[in-house]
């Protein structure tokens, strides 16, 4: 497309959306209405996602229902016109969709708007190019469709970049920011957006050869049906590897051949030399992707695996449970609790840092000890229960229960990024960064006495510490903290 056509549409926008009081008030009713009526819980699949009611670049309000989406992948852009950096990155994800929509044609991009100022809003819809499309004008705050996507699809900043899954919502790569920045081609988007569920049930697996110089063996995929599929990506080159390895054996042959949750390890090699794989593979119990295929290359690819070892667990319809559970591995050895879809109280890992970005997390800072980190677990549980029930949220709060354990450099790391010097242990904050928020409780720590601390939280009867200019930043990493 070239950019000629794109600024014919922008000015044909310009003049449905800035000339038109008509065009602006369905706009703002399409919106309300969506809201106030469904509560964002619509009926069709793609209506579920972005609402009932959508607009075409060239200003057009449409029924979502109308879309032809059936596979297709979504972009969900997250702009706003008062961010500096937003007008140069829309060149460049136009600049970027122009290359990758020519071999993805299944590709579409929905921007969302984070604006207050209706003015702004169509000052930005006018630049869109044809065949993008944007939701309806909504003043930004917590209630707005595009805010709740935001926290739906944990996009901490703007200008933000998730792709996901038209039918099932299910995400499928969710910092398209750093894709488009690193790929301006978009040659590796198609990898990246892999459809599991028709990649790997069409390539051949193979399990170990049964002695030395024997030859691989097919593996029958049907085995494969109900199970979980855990993705080992590895190397025979990584001594972390070889270290995590019989941990993963150990639960592989509790799993695998007991009488409970069925699940099957993959081996995904890393290693560029087939010799070097064929030496790491004859030891293995699971079967592995061929050496020589062009999947493992595009499903490393697709996970963005750059550090070994990485677990990746899939459910029964190959959608992705743990993007990265080599902790929870390390953890729980004996796979008590596969395939960790949800617990309610989690220690402070890199593998919950999305919580503390977008939720309101009560964090249990421990002296250290097995002890303490055990009572602060068993404390905790029962309110993580209890606000696990959708019955007993609080507004709009999304509350997340977690405890610091031996790792004292996360627990240095949280003080120091928070500017409290000299906290004794043990210690409890309610820290809310979507709010730039952090209520510090003093007091006995058993569950009552936490309870009505997150309840006089929420009712505002506890003063709090105003964070914002100490942590404006996402969290990504516990270094980070």
């Amino acid at each position: 497309m070239s950019r000629s056509s794109k600024s014919s549409v922008s000015g044909d926008v310009t003049a449905k959306s800035a000339d038109s009081s008509e065009s602006t008030a369905a706009l703002a009713e399409a919106a309300q209405t969506d809201l106030k009526e469904t509560g964002m819980k619509y009926t069709g699949p793609l209506s579920s996602i972005v609402g009932e009611r959508v607009m075409s670049a060239s200003g057009d309000l449409m029924l979502t229902t109308s879309l032809e989406v059936k596979r297709c992948v979504i972009g969900l852009y997250f702009t706003a016109r008062w961010f500096p950096l937003a007008k140069s990155f829309r060149r460049k994800l136009m600049d970027w969709w122009d290359e990758a929509s020519v071999n993805n044609p299944n590709l579409v991009i929905f921007a969302c708007f984070m604006e207050d100022n209706l003015d702004h809003f169509l000052a930005s819809a006018k630049h869109l190019p044809d065949g993008w499309f944007y939701l309806p004008w909504q003043r930004a705050g917590k209630s707005s469709v595009a805010n709740w996507l935001s926290r739906k699809y944990r996009v901490a900043s703007v200008p933000g970049l998730a792709f996901i899954e038209a039918d099932t919502g299910a995400t499928v790569l969710q910092d398209g920011v750093e894709l488009v920045l690193q790929d301006p081609t978009g040659k590796s988007f198609r990898a990246q957006t892999l459809a599991l569920d028709e990649a790997i049930p069409e390539t051949d697996l193979f399990w170990p050869p049964a002695f030395k110089g024997d030859i691989a063996r097919p593996y029958d995929k049907k085995r494969l049906c109900n199970h979980y599929i855990v993705l080992y990506f590895g190397s025979m080159e990584s001594q972390a590897c070889d270290t995590f390895e019989p941990v993963l054996r150990q639960m592989y042959d509790l799993l695998y051949l007991g009488p409970g949750v069925k699940m099957e390890v993959i081996y995904v090699n890393a290693d560029p030399d087939v010799n070097v794989f064929t030496k790491k593979f004859c030891g293995q119990p699971w079967p592995a992707l061929p050496h020589d295929s062009d999947l493992r290359l595009r499903i490393a690819q697709r996970f963005r695996v750059e550090s070994l070892p990485r677990i990746v667990v899939l459910d029964y319809d190959y959608k992705v449970i743990q993007w990265d559970a080599t902790a929870q591995i390390l953890r729980d050895p004996n796979g008590e609790h596969f395939p960790w879809k949800y617990e309610v109280v989690n220690e402070l890992t890199e593998s919950v840092l999305d919580d503390l970005n977008f939720c309101q997390c009560v964090i249990w800072g421990t002296d250290g000890s097995v002890e303490e980190a055990s009572q602060a677990e068993k404390t905790l549980l029962p309110l993580g229960q209890l606000y696990d029930d959708e019955e007993k949220t609080l507004g709009d709060w999304e509350l997340k229960f977690m405890y610091i354990g031996k790792d004292r450099e996360t627990r240095a790391s949280l003080l120091r990024v928070l500017r409290i010097n000299h906290q004794p242990d043990p210690f409890l904050f309610l820290l809310d960064l979507p709010s730039s928020r952090l209520y510090v409780y003093h007091g006995d720590l058993d569950r009552h006495s936490i309870e009505m601390f997150i309840l006089d939280c929420f009712h505002g009867r506890v003063d709090f510490l105003n964070i914002s200019g100490r942590h404006d930043k996402p969290v990504k990493s516990c270094r980070q903290l």
